[in-house]
């Protein structure tokens, strides 16, 4: 039985779907950047890689100069990592209506680094925990370090283009994100949320390179600004505009 969107308040029935048009005029609403923006430090980073082709599993990565990376960054300076909207996936797709998102493959570096558990007598008893999906699994202290252009994965798309993830960072691999398997489009539908790519720790106290929201769109300004406004709430009235029309 289906469950009407009225509310019943003695005899008098509101029903929510008339103000849907109201709401839509008046309020930039992304539920996502709003969280986002709200726990966390968004910054940007413009790719700077060479044209170098790189190989991972026997597959040649496309290395384009579109590859921008979104960083949500915790005040306890963990950093969880996602495209940012330039990133050529995103345009690629455009381009290609087609084509699809078949996997997100992350590299043997990373996955060895994370998940690599400890043995009696390797580490002296030191050793720690770390997450993997939400999953804890003992390993080694004694994680490699990534640096900013060390290779994290590879996106696979339907048509046989595959792209390269960055660290895009200087530090420390904490956890990858295992809902990727059953459902590697989530890094282009819900990049702010369920479809980040990974965490990480920064070694540095500040992350180089990284730009504002304000920054980013003014570098790339064929990003749609909507994608992440600036502010969630009443939009701004451009109020020449409106004594105009009173006139």
């Amino acid at each position: 039985m289906a469950i009407s969107p009225a509310i019943q308040a003695d005899s008098v029935t509101y029903d929510l779907a008339q103000y849907d048009r109201l709401i839509n005029e008046c309020y930039n609403v992304n539920a996502e950047w709003a969280i986002a923006t709200r726990y966390f430090n968004p910054q940007f980073l413009i790719s700077k890689s060479n044209n170098d082709h790189n190989q991972v599993d026997g597959a040649e990565l496309e290395v384009e100069t579109r590859l921008d990376m979104m960083l949500l960054q915790s005040p306890n300076s963990l950093c969880v990592i996602s495209l940012a909207p330039g990133h050529r996936v995103f345009a690629h797709l455009r381009e290609n209506p087609g084509t699809t998102i078949t996997a997100v493959r992350y590299t043997p570096q990373a996955t060895d680094n994370l998940v690599r558990k400890l043995r009696p007598g390797r580490s002296g008893g030191r050793g720690g925990k770390r997450k993997r999906g939400g999953a804890s699994h003992a390993v080694s202290q004694d994680l490699g370090t990534f640096h900013e252009d060390t290779l994290v994965a590879q996106i696979v798309l339907s048509d046989g283009t595959a792209m390269p993830v960055h660290a895009g960072i200087y530090g420390s691999l904490l956890q990858l994100n295992d809902a990727l398997a059953t459902d590697p489009s989530l890094i282009v539908k819900h990049p702010c949320n369920v479809g980040f790519l990974f965490v990480a720790k920064p070694l540095r106290e500040t992350v180089r390179d990284v730009m504002t929201r304000e920054e980013y769109l003014a570098a790339r300004p064929d990003v749609d600004a909507s994608i992440y406004p600036a502010l969630v709430g009443p939009r701004d009235v451009d109020e020449e505009a409106v004594e105009e029309g009173q006139e």
